[in-house]
């Protein structure tokens, strides 16, 4: 039988390593939530995706006839051509880059884990057009910037392409992101300068195409919005490197009021506009 002392010991060791859990586990919890805190900022997905959506596509109105209400088409020739050239743009983000830009987007749902080297590692995975994508978005400061990088693997086709790199400031206000073509050519396709201002959630960005030996290599569209330029407070500059053609488009994104300019298009350098309901119209002297 064991003495009264000896239970107290056995107590006392038990209580102990309960303790040493208790304590192993909350530094555990401490220090994942530490890393989580302490990780670098990842740009917001406005840095890498330009904003489309804001763009009227409604070419019809509502006219009240007497007779009821009738749907009438417009002439929307200005608008129209206007709408041609983002669409080109947007499809080959949306479309010819569907899965890095997938891949980044993802990564706001995961948190970071640190390597001995410093780098911030989010692991996660992804399916996009019905194929599992593995990831990692790498993170690590250099001087005064964080420095990125994007690893995607799809098993059995590839592995660890370097799909996205990019630097962007230790205070999250500019950056630029650089986007490869595929796996299959792997040469440099896209360069995304951007700036982003934290207190208004506003900001620029700019895609310049970057292939090499592309007869549109230095081929751009920029986008900005600022609630504060009226009466068009958003704008895309669209320049086609082929036909050394600039091609500028602003609007207002609540009125859906705008005009666009295209020397190569209208054989002059005039802005030509559309009003609310998106029909052309030359405003008053």
């Amino acid at each position: 039988m064991k003495s009264k002392q000896t239970w107290q010991n056995h107590l006392m060791v038990v209580f102990l390593s309960a303790m040493l859990t208790v304590v192993s586990a909350c530094s555990s919890d401490s220090e994942e939530t530490q890393n989580s805190e302490t990780a670098p900022a990842i740009p917001p997905v406005s840095t890498m995706v330009m904003s489309f959506d804001e763009f009227p596509d409604n070419t019809t109105s509502t006219t009240n006839t007497g007779n009821g209400i009738n749907v009438q088409p417009l002439t929307v020739q200005n608008f129209t051509h206007a709408a041609t050239h983002i669409v080109v743009w947007n499809t080959l983000i949306t479309v010819g880059l569907a899965v890095p830009v997938a891949a980044f987007v993802e990564s706001f749902n995961h948190f970071a884990t640190i390597r001995s080297d410093g780098t911030w590692v989010w692991a996660y995975s992804v399916n996009v057009l019905g194929n599992l994508h593995v990831v990692e978005l790498q993170a690590k400061k250099v001087d005064q910037d964080i420095v990125w990088e994007l690893y995607v693997t799809r098993p059995g086709f590839y592995q660890d392409f370097n799909w996205i790199s990019g630097v962007s400031a230790v205070d999250g206000s500019e950056g630029y992101w650089i986007l490869r073509e595929t796996p299959e050519s792997p040469n440099d396709l896209l360069r995304i300068d951007w700036t982003h201002d934290k207190q208004s959630d506003t900001g620029t960005i700019l895609y310049t195409n970057i292939k090499p030996d592309s007869p549109e290599n230095g081929g751009y569209i920029a986008y900005g919005a600022d609630a504060g330029l009226q009466p068009y407070d958003a704008y895309y500059d669209i320049y086609n490197k082929g036909q050394d053609n600039l091609v500028e488009i602003e609007w207002n994104r609540t009125t859906n009021a705008g005009r666009v300019r295209n020397p190569n298009f209208f054989s002059d350098t005039d802005w030509h506009y559309w009003d609310e309901q998106l029909q052309d119209y030359i405003p008053a002297p």
